[in-house]
């Protein structure tokens, strides 16, 4: 469980007006659950940021919402929780290569660097061609130590 100062840190971090805050946060719960009852608030609140970034490296590009979701459930399943979580239509997270080639095949170009591929990522969403899929993630663990996505039983049907 965290200090107070802990969890009001990370609150302020998962609460950020900073994309890379937040990610960088989910990121190091992802590696690392916080075992903490409540943090799980504002992780549900990310399940509805779909704000397209940068997700991790290699370059990985998606919406946050597709990352607070596996935070979530690995943090429910550090705490013992069985409930899943439900994500509609969420962008699937994709490398360099997919974007290039979803951007080619939509006919735009000029985009370079993290914020214009960024730029670029939130036309294709305006025009429906970023492929979407359903996640359900169940925990499957009830023990308190670090979980994993590897550990989680999860589907993935693709919507488009």
């Amino acid at each position: 469980m965290l200090s107070d100062i802990e969890f009001q840190e990370l609150a302020e971090d998962l609460s950020s007006l900073d994309v890379s805050i937040r990610v960088e946060t989910l990121k190091c719960l992802y590696r690392e659950p916080a075992v903490d009852e409540r943090v799980l608030p504002y992780l549900e609140n990310l399940l509805d940021d779909d704000t397209l970034t940068l997700l991790m490296l290699p370059y990985r590009f998606g919406e946050v919402r597709w990352l607070a979701a596996k935070v979530l459930v690995a943090e429910r399943a550090a705490l013992g929780h069985k409930e899943p979580v439900h994500l509609d239509n969420v962008v699937q997270p994709m490398n360099v290569e997919e974007f290039a080639s979803l951007a080619k095949s939509a006919g735009i170009k000029g985009y370079g660097g993290l914020d214009g591929v960024i730029e670029a990522l939130g036309i294709l969403r305006a025009q429906g061609q970023l492929p979407l899929s359903n996640l359900q993630l169940i925990p499957s663990s009830t023990s308190n130590k670090k979980i994993k996505v590897n550990d989680l039983n999860y589907t993935n049907s693709q919507v488009r």
